[in-house]
Formats: structure tokens, sequence, C-alpha cells
């Protein structure tokens, strides 16, 4: 766009023009670093079924190298996430930060906050590498989109980075990712989702695959008021 350089030229494909049945999908309900809730693993486990019902082409996999990816990032969040937050305070003129920054602003995010080291970029780049060679031989990934379902306001400030491993390390890959509604808790009533995560500017091919859940289980349903 002449603005943001990490604007890349690519033309996105158009999601009504993708096959869907003709992609090879891999499926996962728990990373092995934080295991979802029943009501998170049995709807991500139904819509599995249910395509492979439908005659798409689903295999249940072992994401490789998912602790490694998890530690990265929360390594590099650590690393970077102090010294960005304290620059951004400095430059509006706030002086009384609220608590949810008090994880990131300690004595030891504090001391490091303006050095970075290098050599996690370039495990990073290693990670991203290997991630790559896996998807080469699927289109897509189906899996949980959170540990949990909706929970009360502020119950979440303890959660550690790999509570939230489920999405932040398609973040760290740079993998486009979208999430839809595809069922309900058992208590509650509350929307459960999924999450659908293509290799780099296949966009196209989550929104597409998303589009095709939403069909088969209904999407968003209004909550009786």
């Amino acid at each position: 766009d002449g603005i943001d350089p990490y604007v890349v030229p690519v033309a996105l494909g158009n999601p009504d023009k993708v096959n869907c049945q003709s992609l090879k999908i891999a499926w996962y309900n728990d990373n092995g670093v934080t295991r979802p809730c029943d009501d998170v693993m049995r709807v991500t486990a139904e819509v599995a079924a249910r395509l492979d019902r439908e005659g798409f082409m689903i295999e249940e996999i072992e994401f490789p190298d998912m602790q490694n990816l998890v530690d990265l990032s929360t390594q590099l969040r650590e690393s970077a996430d102090a010294g960005l937050i304290v620059r951004l305070l400095e430059k509006f003129g706030t002086v009384e930060p609220g608590p949810d920054l008090d994880g990131y602003l300690t004595d030891e995010g504090l001391a490091s906050a303006h050095t970075f080291d290098p050599e996690i970029m370039e495990k990073i780049d290693l990670a991203r590498s290997r991630a790559l060679q896996f998807m080469s031989g699927y289109d897509a990934v189906l899996c949980p989109a959170s540990h949990a379902i909706a929970r009360p306001h502020l119950s979440s400030r303890n959660d550690t980075f790999n509570d939230w491993s489920y999405i932040t390390v398609h973040n760290l890959l740079g993998w486009p990712g979208g999430t839809v509604r595809a069922g309900t808790s058992g208590q509650g009533g509350l929307p459960v989702g999924v999450q659908v995560v293509a290799a780099p500017w296949r966009e196209d091919i989550v929104l597409a695959l998303l589009a095709q859940i939403e069909t088969l289980f209904g999407g968003y349903q209004r909550p009786p008021l």
C-alpha cells in the first residue's frame, strides 16, 4: 500500500473458488501444552467427524514442535513487550498504567526493556521453516480456538502464555486463521468455536472452510433474551 513496510504484494485467492472437498485437512483438539475443557474438545471432535462423514479428507494429527513454538512465542513476548510498553507509556505521557500491565512491568522485565537477543529470531526462523515443511502435506488445520469457553470478566488475568497457545503459535508462524461457532456448551448454553488455520497467504482456504463449517453447524444462533 506504499505505507506499511510489511505489506507484501501477494494476490489473495477468492474463497468462493475453493473446492473444500479437495482440501487435505489435519485436525487436533489437544496441542499437548494446555488441555482444553471438555466442551471445546467435544465440539472440535464433532466438527472433524462431521467433515469426515461429508466426504472431506481429514486426518487426526499431533502438531509437531508445539512446545517449542509456544516457548519461542513466550520468549519473544517477554523480550519485546516490556520495552514496547515502556516506550508507549512514555510517548503518550501515561504515568499510572492500569493493573493489566503489572505482569509485564516487573523488575526483571524493566531491566531488559531496551535489550533484545537476536538469537531468538534465529530460532523462530528455524521453527517456522519446520512448520512450513509439515504444512506442505496439508491445506488446512482444524483445532480449538481456545482452551476454554467464555468466562467471567477478569477471570483470565492469571492465565499464562501457554493457556493461549492455540492462537499465539499461529501468530508466531504468520499463518492466517479464523474461528466460527460450531456448538454449545453443556452448561449455560455458551457458544463453542473451532479454528481453521492455513499456510501463509491462503486466507481464501480459511474463509471457505469456515463457511462450510458454519453451514453444517448453523453458525451464530441468537440467544433467547
